[in-house]
């Protein structure tokens, strides 16, 4: 499945995404024709916020920078993908009952296979071997086994885990709602990613302008509190993103949030927990669309000293190894009860939330501080939390 879909990038003129501190960008083709305002927080730079203010300095000399108004943060402001028109305008969900959203039971960016990431999501069905129909009309393209692509007007979905109805070939042209198959046999689901090559790459179906927006889907992010770990080797290493990580020791140092110095790892949880639930199987939680973090003054969760943008979901996370300075050890999914009622199905993520090589408490003055983050649902559902922490340089 990887390969065949690097394969359609390249060809799309597509190549893999690039990570700077504490975020992972977009394509350069996807760059080109962005003009987001949150792009230059994508190259790893901190928000300007507004105009510089005085600043005082402290014994170990690091200058603080009187703090500044946190700009907005939404999925506008973080990607115009995000906004990105659907392949077709009024395009419909790909089982029966059209117009009303399914369950969901695996999103974009979230972790599968030993080191990989999901490049679409999975649209949950009631019985196996459920009808699929088109979404949009197009054209077929790029058939193999249990795949194939729709194309219109130079986008795309592609559809996986489908048995193709015998009668559509290469190049056959589809009606909108056309019987396209059925899924194979124990899948239950149909996975699809929505490409448009020439501009964002792969989106997110659920965005607010995409097909499968669902209105009960209010939930806010889960963020779970910070913890602090000294940013070694140790802190960013790989490791199996199915296996449960319970059993296992994490090697990172763990640090007090009360006495932090020098380049720490800040580390927290965050997760989408859809209140539409899937039939049949239980609903994991999903990746967020959006992450950022700063420090704030204590209290003043709206202002910062420093922030940047975690993470930007609008596009899919190409694997790679800078993809341990995005997910921290304790991230994982499995998702095997899917597939055997003895299985294991558990999801956990775990993000470094302090940047890609950590955060240098020495740009700031020896005190107490408040390290917040803040997180987005592709429904554009808000989440905040903030953890007290002091710096103490020698």
């Amino acid at each position: 499945m990887r390969t065949y879909l690097r394969t359609a990038l390249v060809l799309s003129g597509l190549v893999g995404a690039l990570v700077s501190d504490g975020l992972a960008e977009r394509s350069p083709a996807h760059a080109a024709g962005s003009h987001a305002p949150g792009a230059a927080a994508r190259a790893g730079r901190p928000h300007s916020g507004s105009t510089r203010r005085s600043s005082v300095s402290d014994a170990a000399g690091a200058t603080l920078v009187a703090a500044r108004p946190n700009s907005k943060f939404s999925l506008r402001s973080v990607d115009s993908c995000f906004f990105a028109p659907p392949v077709a305008p009024d395009g419909q969900w790909p089982l029966y009952r059209f117009r009303r959203p399914h369950g969901i039971r695996g999103g974009l960016n979230e972790p599968r296979n030993p080191q990989d990431t999901h490049f679409g999501i999975d649209v949950a069905g009631y019985l196996d071997g459920q009808r699929v129909y088109a979404i949009s009309p197009g054209r077929l393209r790029a058939l193999r086994a249990n795949h194939f692509d729709v194309w219109y007007h130079g986008n795309f979905y592609m559809y996986w885990h489908l048995r193709l109805r015998s009668s559509l070939h290469e190049g056959s042209v589809v009606r909108q709602g056309e019987l396209l198959g059925r899924f194979r046999p124990g899948y239950y689901h149909v996975h699809i990613a929505e490409i448009h090559p020439g501009g964002c790459g792969i989106v997110d179906p659920r965005r607010p302008t995409g097909v499968f927006t669902d209105p009960v889907d209010t939930e806010r992010p889960i963020i779970g509190a910070v913890h602090a770990y000294r940013s070694d080797a140790n802190a960013f290493i790989s490791f199996n993103l199915e296996q449960d990580p319970s059993g296992l020791v994490d090697p990172a140092t763990g640090l007090d949030t009360a006495d932090l110095s020098g380049v720490v790892d800040f580390r927290a949880r965050v997760v989408d927990r859809p209140v539409r639930q899937i039939p049949r199987f239980v609903t994991l939680d999903q990746a967020p669309s959006a992450i950022r973090a700063f420090i704030a003054p204590v209290g003043r969760d709206d202002h910062h000293y420093r922030m940047w943008e975690v993470f930007d979901g609008a596009g899919h996370l190409e694997t790679g190894p800078w993809v341990w300075h995005i997910f921290a050890f304790g991230t994982w999914r499995r998702n095997r009860c899917y597939f055997n009622p003895a299985g294991v199905c558990g999801m956990n993520m775990i993000w470094h939330v302090g940047g890609r090589r950590g955060f240098d408490t020495r740009t700031l003055p020896n005190g107490t501080y408040d390290f917040c983050m803040q997180a987005l649902t592709i429904h554009h559902q808000r989440g905040k939390a903030c953890t007290p922490i002091r710096i103490d340089n020698p």
